[in-house]
């Protein structure tokens, strides 16, 4: 029985420390508020890199926004987790602000915003997503 409690710790201890696993974008903190009444922000999807003083993401962060509702507004770090231990890292690139989704100029990658799951390139992993609150039209992402 003992050698069962030791074989499952050992396993749980394993999948802890493998909690980034399924993204490879590395875990970073912060906390940003934007105001969604700037003409900046009145798109379907947009960058944000900053938040005053505050950076979102590791090189800014790409917003969907389907309706003004905390359900309906997604936001995913704007780095590519195919490229992210290259040198000097490479990020995705919103077209144009209203697309729905992002591409990696240099592996080809697209995303979809709706999910942050590629739909096409080699990327393996989907985009690492940050969580969204609004409040009146205050948009806060943070992680």
């Amino acid at each position: 029985m003992r050698k069962f409690w030791i074989v499952g710790v050992m396993l749980l201890i394993s999948i802890a420390c493998n909690k980034d696993r399924y993204n490879p974008i590395p875990n970073i903190s912060f906390y940003g508020t934007i105001n969604l009444e700037l003409p900046q922000y009145n798109y379907t999807s947009f960058v944000v890199k900053y938040a005053g003083n505050v950076k979102l993401g590791h090189n800014g962060v790409v917003v969907l926004k389907l309706s003004n509702s905390n359900y309906d507004i997604s936001a995913f770090d704007l780095m590519c987790p195919h490229e992210h231990d290259v040198p000097g890292y490479f990020y995705t690139e919103l077209e144009t602000n209203g697309d729905v989704e992002v591409t990696c100029p240099h592996c080809g990658s697209v995303f979809s915003l709706a999910s942050g799951n590629p739909i096409e390139g080699p990327a393996q992993y989907g985009l690492r997503q940050y969580q969204t609150n609004l409040n009146g039209n205050y948009l806060t992402i943070s992680n």
